[in-house]
């Protein structure tokens, strides 16, 4: 009995844990966690692909009218870093 409750009660605080996790970094969070740190820009100004979440860590690929970046953070989007990849159009002229 004992062991069930354990059990139990260990799979909950996970997924209570997961669940937190995923809500913070939901593609919403992102987007505001993007335009955040690369500045000047809206987060509707962000559209996300190639995201990634994994237990601690989440990555994804951000498109926005300054260029397109690589960006990683913790589970918990707290610290984000974004490195730019590619030039907008306007960029290469």
């Amino acid at each position: 009995m004992k062991k069930a409750l354990f059990v139990g009660a260990m799979a909950a605080l996970l997924f209570t844990s997961q669940a937190q996790a995923i809500g913070r970094n939901s593609d919403k969070n992102l987007r505001i966690a993007t335009a955040t740190k690369i500045g000047g820009i809206l987060s509707d100004d962000v559209t996300l692909s190639d995201v990634k979440r994994k237990m601690l860590s989440v990555k994804w690929t951000a498109t926005t009218p300054s260029g397109t970046y690589r960006c990683e953070a913790d589970d918990m989007v707290e610290h984000v870093n974004c490195i730019k990849v590619a030039a907008t159009v306007a960029d290469n002229k």
